[in-house]
């Protein structure tokens, strides 16, 4: 009988690295370039639908009903990623049937690296527009010098910051975001203007939202 639950992009990342959401064998595995990861990143910011993930639970101590892989957060290309063979799981695990692409992007952007570049979210983008800018690479010296604003009318200076360790800092903070997110500008560069500081807050705000309260499935 099929059952609608619901779980957070934060429970979902806790699970997969604790090796409690997996995918079957008989999934292929990813095949999804870095532009659609960004395109995937934007869509949850823009609190856009990105449609339902279909699962398969598996109860502890008994034999897996699939042969199974381990999401991976750092992507190569033509990399080959071993299944699990066992007797019997250890925990409850569960199986992405339908929407391991997605996951493996958010994974992927959120813990890790493709091609051994991070993703990087622009801070002061235009988020009260819905303009919003990613882009990967190796480091913020390899990453675009100007962007094109909401109507690409002008260039705007932006301020990257790796998604990972947006990630972390939030973790860090625990239940005081709020705090968090006031103090951030600040310590960024002391020396911004009042409305720097005003679009960094509601981006990491944006952000805050992505992370901890968007529901996958």
């Amino acid at each position: 009988m099929a059952k609608w639950t619901t779980i957070t992009l934060k429970e979902v990342i806790e699970e997969i690295s604790k090796g409690r959401i997996v995918f079957p064998v008989i999934q292929r595995e990813l095949v999804w370039e870095q532009e659609k990861i960004i395109a995937l990143f934007e869509t949850v910011l823009k609190a856009e639908s990105f449609g339902g993930i279909m699962t398969v639970v598996d109860p502890a101590k008994r034999p897996p009903l699939f042969e199974f892989r381990n999401f991976i957060s750092r992507f190569f290309q033509s990399q080959l990623i071993e299944s699990k063979k066992i007797d019997k799981l250890e925990a409850e695990t569960t199986y992405i049937i339908d929407g391991q692409q997605r996951l493996s992007a958010f994974n992927i952007g959120i813990k890790g690296e493709y091609n051994n570049e991070s993703i990087y979210f622009d801070l002061l983008g235009e988020c009260d527009k819905n303009n919003f800018n990613f882009e990967f690479g190796k480091d913020t010296t390899k990453l675009s010098k100007m962007v094109d604003n909401f109507d690409g009318t002008e260039k705007l200076k932006p301020l990257w910051y790796r998604v990972s360790d947006l990630y972390t800092k939030f973790e860090d903070a625990g239940y005081d975001h709020k705090s968090f997110i006031d103090d951030f500008a600040f310590e960024l560069d002391e020396n911004m203007t009042w409305e720097q500081k005003k679009k960094i807050e509601d981006n990491l705000y944006k952000m805050q939202i992505a992370f901890f309260n968007t529901v996958v499935r």
